[in-house]
């Protein structure tokens, strides 16, 4: 989805407009229009969100404004309510959070087009200038930093949606006739020493097996040059020593 070319500071996230509110230099989300994108009802959001609090920190994965702090943001901000007292607003990485808490399709395909339309919009290009040289202390400014927090925190949700799913496959496909505990104590065994079970990256696998092929091979050619000799010279396994004698 595109930014919303006839109000710029409104974006259009899966039929649902959202407009633009910044705090500290970064786009955040009121808990309304996140519960609204993610289809789930305000209630759900926070009631993870206490239920879960210990996870969450102020700052990183919200902002809870009351006081001076709301006002002022209400006075750059019309689409915040004016009678209202207080208000969290949630972060990329808060949104995230939640939508690991939901665990739906719904909140991880609007949780990626979040991440790449409205948190992290398409910059506009600039023109084109003679850049100086970038000096070690300018590579790690606050912007690249949080921008590496953030992707980091993305690709580990992704890769622990692919790791639960892969226990899933193998529980359904090793712990037949298994029950209860049974199954518990089988998942909580993977990867340790006896276990019927291990997980293997696929690129380990792929290294181990591309070994193991290329070994097949070299053994393979090393017995036809055996046996092309042996053709050729009428003894069997060339080179032996003969123990006839």
């Amino acid at each position: 989805m595109n930014n919303n070319k006839r109000n710029p500071s409104v974006v259009h996230v899966d039929n649902i407009d959202i407009p633009v509110t910044e705090y500290q230099n970064q786009r955040v989300i009121t808990t309304e229009l996140m519960a609204q994108a993610y289809g789930t009802e305000l209630n759900n959001i926070q009631a993870n969100f206490i239920r879960n609090k210990g996870r969450f920190e102020e700052g990183t994965h919200y902002f809870k404004l009351e006081g001076k702090r709301l006002t002022d943001l209400k006075s750059v901000s019309p689409q915040i309510n004016k009678r209202t007292r207080n208000l969290i607003l949630w972060t990329e990485r808060g949104a995230a959070r939640h939508a690991k808490m939901l665990d739906t399709d719904q909140a991880w395909d609007v949780f990626d087009k979040l991440e790449s339309d409205y948190f992290e919009p398409p910059q506009q290009p600039k023109p084109a200038r003679r850049a100086a040289l970038p000096t070690p202390t300018d590579e790690f400014t606050p912007e690249v930093l949080a921008a590496i927090d953030a992707r980091a925190m993305a690709m580990s949700l992704r890769q622990y949606e692919h790791n639960k799913n892969q226990l899933r496959e193998a529980i359904k496909r090793w712990g037949y006739g298994l029950k209860g505990q049974q199954l518990v104590d089988l998942v909580k065994n993977i990867d340790q020493k006896d276990s019927r079970l291990f997980l293997i990256h696929r690129d380990e696998l792929w290294k181990l097996t591309s070994s193991v092929a290329s070994m097949t091979i070299m053994h393979r050619l090393a017995l036809d040059n055996v046996h092309e000799l042996e053709a050729r010279t009428g003894t069997e396994w060339y080179g032996r020593p003969d123990n006839s004698h």
